[in-house]
């Protein structure tokens, strides 16, 4: 099982600068020493369901083992305070509210990962939380091919946080994400008994565009 680390921030105040500045703290900062440190960043959303003001970043690592070393090295990185400094002393307001998610990805998501980043954008994405007892299940029904313009771009199931949640992440081309999710597009069908789509776009910094 490949290890995924979802991290979610709610960014207060709600105003555009206070937003654009946090983007641009991850364009120049954040990303590239996450990068530098050990993480292989799949990318980074703002959601535009749900709250305002909300981003998601996803990254990998071969093992829990390598999330612990890449987390230990990027807290003792010293460009990251300095870097966090700097965007407080931009935005002495800001508030950022965080959430931490482990999660075990199959390894077979790894190639869908690839096919997806090669593929021509822009596109939409959509993330799936899935509530169900039988994730293996899950995985092997959402791998199979949809008509409607989605394909899979990798799915996880949480170590540390819900109880029987399992996340997949959808592209479809740019614009055809919210019509078809009007229409109550369904992913897990009776395989969830519950389940929550949130629509996303991607950020600048994020390899899945």
């Amino acid at each position: 099982m490949t290890t995924y680390l979802e991290v979610e921030h709610r960014i207060t105040p709600l105003q555009a600068p206070t937003w654009d500045r946090w983007v641009q703290f991850y364009v120049d900062t954040s990303i590239p020493l996450m990068t530098r440190n050990g993480f292989d960043v799949l990318g980074g959303w703002r959601r535009l369901t749900g709250p305002a003001a909300e981003d998601v970043v996803l990254a990998s690592f071969d093992s829990l083992t390598g999330f612990q070393t890449a987390g230990d090295a990027l807290m003792r990185d010293p460009d990251l305070a300095a870097g966090l400094g700097q965007l407080r002393e931009d935005l002495p307001d800001l508030g950022v509210a965080e959430i931490t998610k482990l999660g075990d990805a199959p390894r077979w998501a790894a190639e869908l990962v690839a096919n997806a980043v090669a593929a021509d954008g822009p596109h939409d994405y959509v993330q799936v939380r899935s509530m169900t007892r039988d994730a293996r299940q899950l995985f092997r029904h959402l791998r199979e091919p949809r008509d409607d313009g989605f394909s899979l771009v990798t799915c996880y199931t949480t170590r540390s946080g819900a109880r029987d949640e399992a996340t997949s992440l959808w592209m479809c081309p740019q614009g055809a994400a919210a019509a078809t999710l009007r229409v109550g597009a369904p992913f897990a069908g009776d395989l969830a008994y519950e389940e929550r789509v949130d629509l996303l776009t991607p950020l600048p910094y994020s390899a899945l565009q």
